[in-house]
């Protein structure tokens, strides 16, 4: 039986990266491969923008997207994404995160909250029409 690695924990890191929008279930915007897509609806239906090259904000979609679909490619390096409540400040997002693996496919994000960062802006809010900035990195195995 396969398991798919969905959501974990994991410290901010400062880290180069590229993000976008998703392929297949994408009805709008280009289809491209190793890269972060986020929708204006739940189920991955509509694309609210993109993609974005690299890590940071999030464009179009900042406090828009309600799903999202982490499609690096698990041969690279920082396959993985931290979304954040705040805004890029600097080399870092700001704010609390959650940590979503690579291939991840979140079809509803009312069900998911930044559960990263205690005491900052956003802990424990739902990520839907939350996420402001994204940030590649590598997560721990679950």
């Amino acid at each position: 039986m396969r398991m798919m690695r969905v959501l974990t924990a994991a410290a901010p890191a400062a880290v180069p990266a590229a993000m976008s929008d998703p392929a297949s279930q994408s009805t709008t915007g280009p289809k491209v491969a190793d890269t972060v897509y986020f929708y204006l609806n739940i189920n991955r239906r509509v694309s609210c923008g993109g993609p974005f090259p690299g890590s940071g904000d999030i464009g179009s979609c900042i406090n828009t997207a309600r799903s999202m679909w982490n499609n690096h490619y698990p041969t690279t390096n920082y396959n993985d994404v931290n979304v954040y409540y705040g805004r890029r400040v600097g080399n870092a997002c700001s704010g609390a995160w959650r940590g979503v693996y690579q291939g991840a496919q979140l079809n509803n994000l009312a069900n998911y909250t930044f559960d990263q960062g205690p005491g900052l802006a956003g802990h424990g809010q739902t990520l839907d029409r939350n996420i402001h900035c994204i940030w590649r990195v590598n997560l721990p195995n679950p």
